[in-house]
């Protein structure tokens, strides 16, 4: 959050550069979480749409619980958006970051969560949350570019992940090239064990 922070402050302006629509499905056991999906940006400067791929790995705490773990990415897909600052081209949000995601219903116990049961609290509060499908999350990525996207959704999620991004392609003329490359990830990723389905978002995602 300090980086995004320090980024957004030392831009060359406060206005946001682009919206960004994230489609993520992750999976999550005993702490770790990882997963990939698919980013639609629009750049402000052409007003054109460009799509690419995604792929994250880190730290998912409420996942020690059972109830929150999850092997399947595709069982309960998750959608964000929200605004992308510092960006000088969409080229820029390709490559590696890094994501810090915050539970905002929950987000009032965070800074007891250092106390001997005040992490226990948060954790159980968040599963509580998501079994009732409350709560709603706010997202904060900085890519090693420049560029900070700040992002809302449904869900109440506490993970931070390192994250690598493909190169993004206008939609329009693109489009076709892209769903099929979106088509055929899932199906592979579907078809799959865990371990399987993080080497077959990496591949696609490239070097």
């Amino acid at each position: 959050m300090y980086l995004a922070g320090s980024a957004i402050v030392h831009a060359p302006s406060l206005l946001p550069n682009g919206f960004m629509i994230s489609l993520r499905g992750m999976a999550s056991y005993d702490g770790i979480t990882a997963g990939g999906g698919a980013d639609l940006v629009l750049d402000f400067k052409t007003l054109r749409w460009y799509g690419g791929l995604t792929g994250e790995i880190g730290l998912n705490p409420s996942s020690i619980f059972r109830s929150q773990r999850k092997l399947n990415p595709f069982k309960g897909l998750g959608i964000s958006a929200g605004p992308i600052f510092n960006m000088y081209s969409v080229s820029d949000l390709s490559g590696a970051g890094m994501t810090a995601t915050l539970p905002i219903e929950s987000m009032h116990l965070l800074p007891s969560a250092w106390l001997p049961r005040g992490a226990w609290g948060l954790l159980s509060q968040m599963t509580k949350n998501n079994l009732n499908g409350r709560g709603y999350f706010t997202s904060f990525s900085v890519s090693s570019s420049g560029p900070v996207v700040w992002e809302v959704g449904k869900g109440d999620v506490f993970s931070w992940t390192t994250t690598k991004s493909s190169e993004f392609v206008p939609i329009v003329e693109g489009f076709q090239e892209f769903g099929q490359r979106v088509a055929d990830l899932m199906n592979r990723v579907s078809l799959s064990g865990p371990r399987d389905a993080l080497e077959s978002i990496v591949n696609e995602i490239g070097p």
